[in-house]
């Protein structure tokens, strides 16, 4: 085999900057989105599990818990007291069954205490232009609840106010304990209670646990790093001379059988 042939079936690169560049900026990020999606994973199996082992926890009255967030975080509750007569916020915009409406959160005073607690009490149809808001009437009596202590995961975030309505029942854009508790005038416990599914005070309730499972962040990763893997093959048969050397090799393979 004479030189010419044998440089011509070895392995060359002739990378283009712009190509080069433009690959060297985006397989690190594609790579980076993977990474994020499986820690976004892990960090939703650590909710689930968490939730799974408060679960088994007998109930406790709410204020014989420490205030701090890991310690409530999920924790089955008692409350006992009365819902504060005329006054329901409505979480807006609560997709449920591909049908629009609201979450019920209605302040309850706990017997004894000065403590304000928001209970929600889930989900009901609404209408979806918002002209007319559903009238709820506040039973006034003594009540026994089990709920859950719903943490939150960051800061309410709305890009608006959090209310236009100054009349009740109040629709609100997110729960933000200390904005609700200036429009009550009162000061409220931290975080809100989610009524269990066997309340009496309760409506549709089905709390999701996540709102993006641990299978379906994986899944995401799995598409960001086959884009990666596309990228990086695009790159290498693009700025080499494999593609020659495939066909060569193909047609030595023809003409040899």
């Amino acid at each position: 085999m004479n030189t010419t042939a044998a440089t011509s079936q070895r392995l060359r690169w002739d990378t283009d900057r712009r190509t080069t560049v433009f690959v060297a900026v985006l397989l690190p990020l594609l790579v980076g989105l993977g990474l994020w999606q499986l820690e976004r994973a892990l960090e939703k199996q650590a909710i689930a599990a968490n939730w799974a082992a408060r679960q088994q926890q007998a109930p406790r009255p709410l204020l014989s818990l420490a205030e701090s967030p890991a310690e409530l975080a999920y924790r089955r509750v008692l409350l006992r007291g009365h819902f504060i007569p005329g006054r329901n916020f409505l979480l807006d915009n609560r997709i449920y069954q591909g049908r629009y409406g609201v979450e019920v959160v209605t302040p309850l005073r706990l017997e004894g205490e000065d403590t304000v607690v928001l209970v929600n009490r889930g989900w009901i149809a609404a209408d979806a232009s918002r002209r007319t808001l559903p009238e709820l009437p506040v039973d006034s009596a003594l009540q026994n609840l089990e709920g859950t202590v719903y943490v939150p995961p960051g800061a309410a975030y709305t890009l608006g106010p959090i209310s236009e309505n100054e009349d009740w029942p109040r629709l609100v854009q997110a729960l933000d304990v200390p904005a609700l508790a200036v429009m009550l005038g009162v000061e409220l416990f931290a975080y809100t209670v989610r009524l269990g599914p066997q309340s009496a005070a309760g409506f549709t309730i089905d709390w999701p646990l996540v709102n993006t499972s641990p299978e379906k962040h994986r899944a995401y990763a799995v598409q960001w790093f086959s884009m990666a893997a596309v990228l990086l093959l695009f790159y290498v048969w693009h700025s080499t001379n494999l593609a020659t050397l495939w066909r060569l090799r193909r047609s030595k393979h023809e003409h040899s059988g």
